[in-house]
Order: structure tokens, then sequence, then C-alpha cells
């Protein structure tokens, strides 16, 4: 026989109604209508799911509803809703599950790429960091761009042959006769 689920939440109301105390199982489910094969399929899914307990040190029969039971009738309204609660939390923990292999196989892709590479970068990046403090060092040593500038220009005049001068004599006549 399947479980109704309908006659689990009326079975939980009624036990939810009856706290702080509790009763035997089939004197509270006796206003439900519910055979007893039926009694006792959701009363062994209630004990097994921890929703009502024996109270009692004879275990004579005698339930109460368990805090894991009130919660699901106060915050869920029901088993049904509780299951599909589950659910819901199941596949979401599935879910998250799934994204941290895949962030771990990612993690194993990038871990064997930074030991391939990173003696190299790290070279690099000490010969890079060598030539900077050499070129400072020069730059705060060495001439200064208005020595360089005054240097190269006095290297050009040098090389320049010389030339003499020579005056030319102003002449008299206008520019129009010398064309002639």
């Amino acid at each position: 026989m399947n479980l109704n689920f309908k006659n689990v939440d009326s079975s939980i109301e009624s036990f939810y109604k009856l706290l702080p105390y509790g009763n035997y199982f089939s004197e509270t489910v006796y206003s439900l209508k519910i055979d007893y094969e039926e009694q006792e399929i959701i009363k062994k899914y209630l004990v097994d799911n921890d929703i009502i307990t024996d109270y009692t040190d004879d275990k004579d029969g005698r339930y109460i509803m368990t805090p894991h039971g009130q919660e699901i009738f106060k915050d869920y309204g029901g088993i049904e809703k509780y299951n599909e609660h589950q659910k819901e939390k199941k596949e979401e923990n599935l879910r998250l599950e799934n994204i941290k292999n895949r962030k771990l196989e990612s993690d194993a892709k990038l871990s064997e790429w930074q030991v391939k590479t990173f003696w190299w970068v790290f070279s690099f990046g000490i010969i890079g960091g060598i030539y900077a403090v050499i070129s400072i060092v020069i730059a705060l040593t060495g001439e200064t761009t208005e020595q360089k500038i005054q240097r190269i220009l006095e290297s050009k005049l040098k090389a320049q042959p010389k030339i003499e001068n020579t005056s030319i004599a102003p002449t008299s006549k206008k520019p129009e006769t010398l064309k002639k």
C-alpha cells in the first residue's frame, strides 16, 4: 500500500494539537477514519523519520511529537512540503558539489601550468629588475640631458671645416643692373 501524504499530514496535525501531551497513536488518528493497515504504515513512517516518538519508559504505544516533527508542521505545513524542501536542498548540495569538483579540476590544471612556467617568469622578472636598477644608477650618476646636448653640439662644431671670414664688398649697383 502506498503512503498517502494527506493522511500523514493529518496525523501530524493531530499530534500537534495534543502538544505538550501525547496519546496512543490509534486514538489520536481515530477521527481521521484511516484503516488499521494504513495506520500502521503511517505510524512506522512517522517514527522512522523522527516525527513522533514513544515517550514512555514501557514503550506502550503512547506517542508525542518530537521537535523535528513540530518544525515540519510549523515551518513547512506538512510532510509533502518538507520532502520538497529536502529534495531541493539535495539538488542544491549536488550542484554545489559539482561546482567544487570543477573548481578542483581547474585548480589542478592551473597548478601544473604554474609549475612549468614559474621559473621562466621568475628569471625574466629578475633580469628586468636588474636592468631597471642599472638604468636608474646610470641616470642618477651620468650626465644630464642638457650636458648630453651640449656635448653633441660641441662635437658637431669641431667636425665642421673652418670657414675663413671673407668679406663681400658692398656694391653700389642696384640689383636690376646686376642682371644685365
